[in-house]
């Protein structure tokens, strides 16, 4: 016997007995059942729909394809301006950045190819770092096109080639300066592979002599154990030692790369602001102000990450504050350093995660606008 009760969305029941007695009931979906099943699912769609349209304008939130797409956009406008620039100045060739610039000098667009390589692979281990970390309060893979765009405004000089050696090299040290860091568990393969690569970079880029005080920072940072800060300094001066031995056996003499080195970072030229286009200023003062920002809002809000993400966004912060030095330095031959893209990258999201979608989206611009400004002024 059927049983209706009359209301739209109820189920009529069938009712009997089977053959062994037992009661039995039995659903059947009506109309209006059907109906708000369908509404539910053009809810569910249309609603994804307005997440994905957000998700195209929200900076913070794009999607990884496009972050990447647009790391790649950044690092071929990197490799454009790069064409451009000029010819680099002669250095010593005692020290190794010589050997980077004749490769500079004799194949132009080889080396055009390995700074765009140099760009997107430093961005997407970067980006990758940061999600792997978390970071930020929120997801987001917005580190990997910022330091595209940092990348193709501040290190596209003549000395393009090791600008952007320097800041892969970085990145590498930073990547095993992270992993080292566990909780009674040593990391002596993490810390020397660090230390190596962060010794390599005074050998191609002087200023960066200053950054034997980071080493130190990271060590008490992560909390690392007396045989592990034993293993770093070897790492940070194997480098080059290694470079002074060949030296000595071409035939030179064994002091001679360290004197060199000495004197290159004691230079004194002049200030390159003088000589700068207001135009070519604007990003790098954005950088910097958006980089003292980002400090700001990790001091303010440190504990809505873990423990393991404020010892690592620490040590950029002291990272980004070496850095904004080495740009005082009077060998520093741009208004900011190469190496401040690599912090700045990684702190500048923390003022973007906190701002609403079109005040991101217009920070953002403004400072796209700022790569393209010194092409029309």
């Amino acid at each position: 016997m059927l049983r209706h009760r009359g209301r739209c969305g109820d189920v009529p029941q069938a009712s009997g007995k089977d053959a062994g007695g037992a009661a039995r009931t039995g659903t059947f979906p009506t109309a209006c059942t059907v109906g708000e099943r369908l509404r539910e699912v053009r809810t569910t769609v249309a609603r994804s729909t307005h997440e994905e349209r957000i998700m195209k304008t929200d900076v913070v939130r794009q999607p990884l394809m496009a972050a990447f797409a647009t790391l790649f956009v950044f690092a071929v406008a990197a490799m454009a301006h790069a064409g451009a620039s000029g010819v680099p100045e002669p250095h010593d060739p005692l020290l190794p950045e010589a050997l980077i610039m004749q490769w500079r000098t004799a194949w132009p667009r080889f080396s055009m190819l390995l700074a765009g390589a140099a760009i997107f692979c430093s961005g997407v281990i970067l980006g990758r770092q940061a999600m792997r970390y978390a970071l930020y309060p929120v997801s987001t893979f917005i580190t990997m096109p910022l330091f595209g765009l940092l990348a193709a405004g501040l290190l596209s000089g003549p000395a393009f080639l090791t600008e952007y050696a320097v800041c892969l090299l970085l990145v590498l040290s930073l990547r095993n300066y992270y992993a080292s860091f566990r909780n009674g568990a040593y990391g002596f393969g993490e810390i020397f592979r660090a230390s190596l690569y962060l010794g390599a970079i005074p050998l191609i880029h002087a200023p960066g002599l200053l950054l034997v005080l980071f080493m130190p920072a990271a060590l008490a940072i992560f909390k690392r154990s007396t045989r592990e800060q034993i293993v770093a300094v070897t790492g940070f001066l194997l480098p080059f030692a290694a470079w002074s031995y060949g030296v000595w056996v071409a035939g030179g003499d064994i002091a001679g790369p360290a004197v060199v080195l000495w004197r290159e970072f004691t230079a004194h030229g002049v200030c390159p602001i003088v000589h700068a286009a207001p135009a070519a200023l604007v990003l790098p003062g954005l950088t910097l102000l958006l980089g003292v920002c980002g400090v700001c809002c990790y001091a303010a809000d440190r504990y809505s990450v873990g423990s393991k993400s404020r010892a690592i966004l620490l040590l950029n912060t002291v990272l980004f504050a070496l850095t904004v030095v080495m740009g005082l330095l009077p060998c520093q031959a741009s208004p900011v350093d190469a190496l401040t893209a690599v912090p700045a990258a990684v702190l500048l999201p923390l003022v973007f995660v906190r701002l609403n979608r079109l005040a991101a989206l217009l920070l953002y611009a403004l400072l796209v606008a700022a790569l393209v400004a010194p092409l029309f002024f």
